[in-house]
């Protein structure tokens, strides 16, 4: 049964990969390598849980929080208020400028408020008309566009690549730009720890409409999404690095001038004909991230309210995005998110904003999600293995342990 693994796909490849991990490779070449593969490993515990919570026991994590106590469904629900519309206005601000470099690519001019405006028309009208089935059909078609040609332009682009890029000097690894900037990358590395709960929820809504699968098929759809978020990382750090880095070229401020600067990444080796091509899979791929994140964060908003009012639920009876509630909190988020992308400005302050907001958080979801899987809801046969438990632990200190090394050099000096 393969659906909430190619979901969370959906929303975690997209503004952490064609714009965090492209800027990865432009500005420090293949050196970051290293911060994507261990972001990646550090969270897999933490957001394998999710499917894993959800099997086991048919409720979200959201519940589990409760369970752990009102300390734990109190600081989720900040959290949620607190990142929400970044995340949102980020997402749409990328999503947005890439359509606006692939109209250009036609002639045809627009400005970033009405690709942001349109875009996000649209991903109401899916929603709107399908509900979750019609997302679960959309991500299985978008997201196999750009990865192809990911795949393909990447490997003709390593065979030049300049390996002494793998390396930088210790002084510049421990600048605080260079670790604002790996928290940055971190902080949606694959995707913000957010994305366990909302997976979870799109599990039990899976459930819902078609069964219970096994653990071995339900964990097979979870990691083969994972194993697509890390394979397609490590190719953009590889196209920034050959196509921005090697050439000196930095990336561009405006929105729309950096999407363009990502469409000359597969232009530049394919040939000019592909830019419609590779412009149509960024569209399909940022389309896959707004779509799933527009429809997570209201999803979880209505989980979460619903938990504190009554404690934990039994499996919901229809489909969250079929209640007003979802709707009022959806309209919520748009209005949000607008406001904050037009305070903000440009596109890498905004990307920034959010995925630093969201790293600042990882730690306590990370411990959350621990304790979900360690609790006595969970069977013993459905808990993780000791291997999995020890990267669990290891994975939690280094998410406190870089968070204070961030906000060491953010506020009390340099290391």
């Amino acid at each position: 049964m393969i659906g909430p693994g190619l979901l969370f796909a959906g929303a975690a490849i997209g503004v952490s990969h064609l714009v965090q991990s492209t800027r990865a490779g432009a500005l420090y070449g293949l050196a970051l390598i290293p911060v994507v593969l261990l972001a990646n490993l550090m969270k897999y515990p933490a957001l394998a849980a999710g499917p894993r919570f959800s099997l086991a026991t048919g409720r979200s994590l959201i519940e589990a929080y409760r369970v752990q106590g009102w300390h734990a469904i109190g600081a989720f629900a900040i959290i949620q208020l607190g990142t929400a519309f970044a995340i949102h206005a980020a997402i749409s601000a990328v999503t947005g400028s890439v359509l606006i470099a692939a109209l250009a690519l036609a002639g045809v001019e627009l400005s970033l408020l009405w690709a942001v405006v349109l875009i996000n028309v649209l991903a109401t009208a899916l929603l709107a008309t399908g509900g979750f089935a019609l997302l679960d059909a959309c991500i299985k078609v978008l997201m196999t566009v750009l990865a192809l040609a990911t795949l393909v332009v990447t490997s003709v682009e390593v065979r030049a690549l300049d390996l002494g890029t793998l390396t930088m000097p210790v002084e510049l690894w421990l600048a605080p730009t260079t670790i604002a900037f790996a928290v940055a990358l971190a902080g949606w590395m694959p995707a913000p720890l957010d994305i366990a709960a909302w997976n979870s929820l799109w599990c039990v809504e899976k459930h819902r409409k078609h069964g219970t699968p096994s653990s071995r098929h339900a964990m097979l759809d979870f990691n083969i999404g994972m194993a697509a978020c890390v394979l397609l990382a490590v190719c953009f750090v590889v196209l920034g690095t050959a196509r921005l880095n090697a050439e000196g070229i930095e990336p561009a401020a405006s929105g729309g001038a950096f999407a363009a600067q990502i469409i000359t990444l597969y232009t530049g080796a394919l040939g000019n004909w592909s830019g419609p091509l590779v412009a149509l899979g960024a569209l399909a791929v940022m389309g896959s991230t707004l779509l799933t994140v527009a429809d997570a964060i209201p999803r979880t908003a209505v989980a979460t309210v619903s938990t504190l009012r009554g404690g934990h639920r039994t499996k919901p009876d229809r489909d969250a995005a079929r209640t007003p509630g979802y709707w009022v909190l959806f309209a919520v988020m748009q209005a949000g998110g607008l406001g904050l992308l037009f305070v903000v400005g440009g596109l890498s302050e905004m990307v920034d904003l959010a995925t630093t907001l969201s790293f600042i958080a990882t730690p306590l979801l990370a411990w959350f999600n621990h304790r979900a899987m360690r609790s006595h809801d969970v069977p013993e046969e459905h808990r993780q293995g000791r291997l999995l438990t020890a990267l669990s632990w290891l994975g939690i200190v280094f998410w406190f342990g870089f968070a204070g090394l961030f906000l060491w050099t953010r506020f009390g000096g340099t290391p």
